[in-house]
């Protein structure tokens, strides 16, 4: 039997530039109709400290937020926005909006290295994209800090990839672990990542494979030190007493509103979840005809799983207030707690779909 009977030729790939071009424009589409040049909350706070602030480096060497978090990166992208356009409210909406865009391409290149796919690349960089669950995080202007974190842990991730088939670490892996870290704390999650990673990277040896690691966990160890220096403790800022209480209540809001948000942060599930479910169910058949394959990416399935399951596991501390209530997905801005998990639940459902019979395409090296 001909691999492709109901075609004279196999069908194409996308062209490369359409990974990162196409996802990038669909970000734009999706956000235009709520593009805002308002600021509200927060936001006032984060513009005045970074317009009023002389030098960028007062961010790594104080504490910038009388708060719980230590986050120079991100507060770095302030700076330079105020000194840029200072009293240009459009061009902080324009930023956020940049930074899911850019995300999204990353999404989309981070899958197709993957899959071997761009076919998939394309499916999870463009569901990401327009996604109301992932896009709503760029409306809200202070929360810049989980749209920086996760291009930084998307470009470690590619780095790593591309490091992992150099067997050697890269100046490019440690400065995407350093901006992922110092953008927002949910980067600490590239540890337990890198690391599930590396264990199932067979063309490394030991040694290779603790040089990868350090690259990635010694800007973390560093950035996290100077966070402890720094501020005074959790408990001090969220009033946590029972901290084990705190984090099972924490964890447990998030897996709760996970379906509401999955099914694009409605708090009717009426149309987003069939679907969400449809494309999950097409995705699972997709998964199991490929099964059998030899270059079943085993490696991209961990890594996927850590996305997936760990954001619940770190962000517990403000989870337990921010998605305590059953309608809390009713503001927008809280749909920030998944925004690094859609990204991989995205992964998984474009390479399920991109192996179904129907649709497959052979992989691209």
């Amino acid at each position: 039997m001909r691999p492709y009977p109901l075609l004279t030729q196999p069908p194409r790939q996308p062209a490369t530039w359409l990974l990162w071009l196409v996802p990038m424009v669909l970000a734009g589409l999706a956000l235009a109709p709520v593009f805002s040049p308002g600021m509200t909350g927060d936001d006032f706070g984060l513009y005045a400290y970074a317009r009023l602030t002389d030098w960028p480096w007062t961010f790594y060497l104080e504490d910038h937020s009388s708060s719980y978090f230590y986050r120079p990166n991100t507060m770095l992208l302030w700076w330079l926005s105020v000194r840029i356009w200072p009293d240009a409210p459009q061009l902080q909406s324009l930023i956020n909006i940049g930074l899911h865009a850019l995300n999204a391409a990353l999404l989309a290149l981070l899958v197709q290295r993957w899959s071997r796919r761009r076919r998939a690349g394309l499916i999870a960089g463009s569901l990401f994209a327009v996604h109301a669950g992932s896009s709503a995080t760029a409306l809200w202007l202070a929360d810049r800090f989980d749209l920086s974190a996760t291009a930084g842990i998307l470009l470690t991730l590619l780095a790593l990839e591309s490091a992992i088939a150099r067997r050697r670490a890269t100046p490019a892996l440690v400065l995407a672990a350093f901006w992922a870290i110092g953008s927002k704390e949910i980067a600490v999650l590239l540890a337990p990542v890198v690391l599930a990673r590396l264990v199932v990277a067979d063309q490394l040896d030991w040694g290779q494979r603790a040089r990868l690691a350090a690259a990635v966990c010694l800007p973390i160890a560093l950035v996290m030190g100077v966070r402890a220096l720094l501020l005074h403790g959790v408990s001090t800022t969220l009033g946590i007493d029972d901290l084990l209480g705190a984090a099972s209540n924490g964890i447990w809001a998030w897996w709760a509103r996970a379906p509401q948000a999955l099914a694009s942060g409605s708090s009717s599930l009426v149309w987003g979840a069939p679907l969400i479910l449809g494309l999950m169910l097409l995705a699972g058949i997709g998964w199991w005809q490929g099964r059998g394959a030899r270059t079943r990416p085993r490696a991209a399935l961990l890594v996927i799983a850590c996305l997936v399951l760990l954001p619940a596991l770190v962000q517990w501390p403000v989870t337990q207030y921010g998605l305590a209530a059953a309608d809390a997905l009713k503001n927008p801005a809280n749909l920030r707690f998944y925004y690094l998990a859609l990204a991989g639940g995205f992964a998984a459902i474009a390479m399920g779909l991109a192996q179904l019979r129907a649709l497959s395409v052979p992989a691209v090296v």
